[in-house]
């Protein structure tokens, strides 16, 4: 049989040996547990104990876990609280431009990248890198490599792409002094140590003298030289070049018609290697008829066949007159009931120069539907045959501007 206690039991410090726990098949069969009472629970083969309001298996004893109770700038915490009250704070710190921290809410935190990366060491990526905006800046002396084979226009290229598809372009290197082959920018093109030479290399003369102080290549300033033939330093020679005049003069032009200046040819100087020539400006001479055009034409003129321009007389030669008595050049008269036109052909509004009767010809035609009609028609007042006058009878009170007269000037 048990024996009850009433009061506790001091053992000052020493041990209990061979004690037992009491023994119980549900934690429910303790009617009124106790705070600190402990048993063990032989359906669940667990030691507890009893924390005021539930039994506690000391094993499983957890802590209770608060997300996050702070959230401060790229930084989010996370408080572990024990049984007994007492709290411990993991805190999570993220890298400025590189991880960015963020405590969303009471049970949250995320963590990602920010907006703007920056990493200070290497970067594997095993899919692809897609930039839907901005550029990609490399910083101090940093690389793309490894790039792969160029098939799309837009396709970065490698070095070796690049080194393969301008293989034998030309390349501008200096100018030099083609008298002693001294390169404007330091080096030499003749002397014992000159450069190394590649295809495509490109000098440019600027002061003039002999290549490779060779009389027979003289090189003037402005001409060119273009590698065709690579030359490791000290062994490039005349033959590993090749030549452009960049200033060849005129050697010799003709006109095609022999004979002196004033007949035929076209050049009478040429003294400038650059090309300057002097051309001869030619008169008609005979059967020859050569030269360039001088000077003087106009829109309204021709060249004639002696060199000279000359205007068309066309526009004098041909001309209209309104039988109207107001304007300066004719008159009307009425006697006898005849109407008499008098046109003074020796006005410059009728042909521009004085004319003579006997030389026009008149054709008359109504102004309004242009109906030819038939006058007398005679020169002078009266009649006189080197007058300057064309008289216009027509039976009849005729009033002005009702005819109008077609005049030719034969000469």
């Amino acid at each position: 049989m048990a024996i009850t206690f009433l009061n506790n039991l001091q053992f000052s410090q020493n041990q209990l040996l061979g004690a037992r726990l009491q023994l119980v098949a549900n934690d429910s069969d303790i009617s009124s547990p106790v705070s600190g009472q402990i048993i063990y629970n032989s359906g669940t083969n667990l030691f507890k104990y009893y924390n005021g309001s539930s039994w506690i298996d000391p094993a499983a004893a957890g802590v209770v876990y608060t997300l996050p109770v702070t959230d401060g700038t790229n930084t989010a915490t996370i408080t572990l609280t024990g049984d007994d009250g007492t709290t411990d704070p993991v805190t999570f710190t993220g890298t400025t431009n590189q991880i960015d921290i963020n405590g969303t809410n009471a049970s949250t935190i995320k963590i990602g990248l920010p907006n703007s990366v920056t990493l200070t060491s290497d970067l594997t990526v095993g899919g692809d890198i897609t930039v839907t905006g901005g550029d990609i800046t490399l910083g101090g002396t940093g690389r793309i490599q490894g790039i792969d084979t160029v098939s799309a226009g837009t396709d970065a290229a490698n070095k070796t792409y690049v080194d393969n598809a301008v293989a034998g372009g030309l390349t501008f290197k200096d100018g030099f002094n083609a008298l002693n082959g001294a390169i404007d920018g330091g080096g030499n093109m003749y002397s014992a140590t000159r450069v190394a030479v590649a295809v495509g290399d490109y000098y440019v003369v600027t002061t003039a003298g002999n290549f490779y102080s060779n009389s027979s290549y003289p090189l003037d300033v402005g001409d060119s030289i273009i590698a065709r033939s690579a030359a490791s330093a000290g062994d490039s020679d005349v033959n590993d070049w090749v030549i452009v005049q960049g200033d060849e003069g005129v050697v010799t032009i003709t006109s095609g018609n022999s004979g002196s200046d004033s007949s035929g040819n076209a050049i009478t100087s040429q003294t400038n290697a650059a090309g300057a020539v002097t051309v001869q400006s030619f008169a008609y001479a005979g059967s020859t008829n050569v030269g360039h055009v001088p000077s003087g034409g106009t829109s309204s003129k021709f060249l004639r066949g002696d060199g000279t321009w000359q205007t068309p007389d066309s526009a004098s030669r041909f001309s209209q007159v309104t039988l109207n008595s107001t304007l300066a050049y004719v008159s009307r008269s009425v006697s006898g009931g005849i109407t008499t036109f008098t046109v003074e052909l020796d006005n410059s509004s009728v042909f521009g120069s004085a004319g003579v009767a006997q030389n026009v010809l008149c054709n008359l035609t109504t102004k309004s539907g242009g109906a030819r009609v038939y006058a007398e028609i005679t020169n002078g007042d009266p009649e006189s045959q080197s007058a300057g006058d064309l008289i216009i009878k027509m039976v009849g009170n005729i009033a002005d501007d009702v005819y109008q007269a077609q005049l030719v000037r034969l000469t």
